[in-house]
């Protein structure tokens, strides 16, 4: 089983509150500590927002489940 690319980064902003959020392309909205989902063929692929900056985002890869 091959993880697939990451999804891309659309732009980062920083939060009045010191916080940062992205946009991912085909996710959304996303802040540290969400976990998001990617599918490819009969698999889902979790992956865990760990840090967003300027710099870009790092996902960490969690687990693979068969789709229902």
């Amino acid at each position: 089983i091959v993880w697939p690319p990451p999804p891309t980064v659309k732009g980062t902003s920083k939060k009045p509150d010191g916080t940062w959020m992205a946009i991912l392309d085909g996710i959304g909205i996303v802040e540290a500590g969400d976990t998001i989902r990617q599918r490819k063929d009969n698999l889902v692929f979790l992956l865990k927002v760990k840090s967003i900056s300027d710099k870009g985002v790092v996902l960490d890869r969690l687990e693979i489940r068969r789709s229902k």
